[in-house]
C-alpha cells in the first residue's frame, strides 16, 4: 500500500459548500477536527445540515451561536443536543436505526458530506470502529468524503473501508471520549431483576445506556 497523504482538517473541510447536508460518524467516533474546522468557516458558510446518532463531545452544530450557519438534525437527541432541541435551534428526525440507511440510499434524505473517524488502516481498508450504524451508507452516496484517521479507533471485522475511497485523510491521536461504567442504585438492581426474569435463553439484547441497562445486564 502507498503512503497515506494528510492534509490539515482545514484543508479537508474547503469542499464543502452551503446548504449541505452532512454526515457523522457518532457516539465515540465524531471527527471533532473536521467540526472544528467548519466552526472556523462560519463566516462564509450558510445553512448546513448535520445528521447523525448520538455524539459524545462538544456539539456546536446544534448551538445558538451558529444559528443560520448549521442546523443539527440528528437521529437521535442526546444530552449535548438536548437544551438545542428544546430552545429550536436543533431539530430531531425520529427513525429507527434499521431504517437510516435506506434514508441516504434510497435519497429520501440528502447527503452531501460524510464526515467519518476511521481506525489506522490494514491491507488498504480502514475499519468505522464505534460507529458503523449508517455510516457505510453516507459513504456510499456522499459526494465528499473525509476520513480523521485515529489509531484510538479500534479495527472491528465488519464494515470495512477501502482507504483510496475517500477525498481526504486527516490524521488525529486525540483520545476517544468514553463513558464510565454507571453502578446501579437498589432500585435499578429491583427492575434489573424483574426484567432479566423475562428474558429468554437465546435472546438477542439491544441495550442503552445508563445504570438501569447495566443493572438488567
Amino acid at each position: 500500500m502507498k503512503p497515506l497523504t494528510f492534509i490539515s482538517a482545514d484543508e479537508a473541510v474547503r469542499g464543502v459548500r452551503s446548504g449541505d447536508h452532512i454526515h457523522l460518524s457518532s457516539i465515540a467516533s465524531v471527527p471533532h477536527v473536521l467540526i472544528d474546522a467548519l466552526c472556523r468557516r462560519a463566516d462564509e458558510l450558510h445553512g448546513l445540515h448535520f445528521h447523525h446518532f448520538h455524539t459524545e463531545g462538544p456539539a456546536p452544530y446544534g448551538s445558538k451561536e451558529y444559528e443560520g450557519v448549521f442546523f443539527d438534525q440528528g437521529f437521535f437527541v442526546g444530552p449535548n443536543v438536548r437544551k438545542s432541541v428544546q430552545e429550536g435551534y436543533a431539530d430531531y428526525i425520529p427513525t429507527h436505526l434499521s431504517e437510516s440507511q435506506a434514508m441516504y440510499r434510497s435519497g429520501a434524505l440528502p447527503c452531501d458530506v460524510a464526515m467519518v473517524q476511521v481506525s489506522m488502516p490494514a491491507d488498504g481498508m480502514v475499519s468505522l470502529g464505534t460507529s458503523v450504524d449508517c455510516s457505510i451508507a453516507a459513504l456510499e452516496v456522499a459526494r465528499l468524503k473525509l476520513a480523521v484517521v485515529n489509531p484510538n479507533v479500534p479495527f472491528a471485522f465488519g464494515d470495512l473501508v477501502p482507504v483510496d475511497r475517500f477525498d481526504a485523510l486527516v490524521r488525529d491521536d486525540t483520545p476517544l471520549f468514553t463513558k464510565d461504567y454507571v453502578e446501579p442504585t437498589d432500585i435499578d438492581r429491583l427492575i434489573g431483576r424483574n426484567c432479566s426474569e423475562l428474558v429468554p435463553d437465546g435472546a438477542c439484547l439491544q441495550m442503552g445506556i445508563g445504570s438501569l441497562p447495566n443493572a438488567v445486564c
